[in-house]
């Protein structure tokens, strides 16, 4: 797994800027990847890297709960719960 950029420590986007990037990413349907990508970045703990290998089947709907299959961590697996944004 390629490592995560840890040069500069991350920054909370705004509220304004949240909306932005949502607003831009939902206004091409062949974007919906990148728009489903932020809304789960935005609304969970998921890593860059998490992110990437995410898989539809990953999602709980049911138990509001996301699987990451593959971690950074050394348990390899960990379940996240998705707040209402998420859900």
């Amino acid at each position: 797994m390629p490592p995560e950029n840890v040069t500069m420590p991350g920054k909370v986007l705004s509220q304004e800027q949240k909306q932005l990037l949502f607003d831009v990413a939902n206004t091409h349907q062949e974007w919906a990847v990148a728009y489903y990508a932020a809304v789960v970045a935005v609304n969970t703990t998921c890593r860059g890297v998490e992110l990437k290998h995410l898989k539809w089947s990953d999602m709980d709907f049911a138990g509001e709960v996301l699987t990451v299959q593959r971690s950074k961590i050394d348990a390899g697996i960990r379940r996240i719960a998705r707040n209402s944004t998420a859900r």
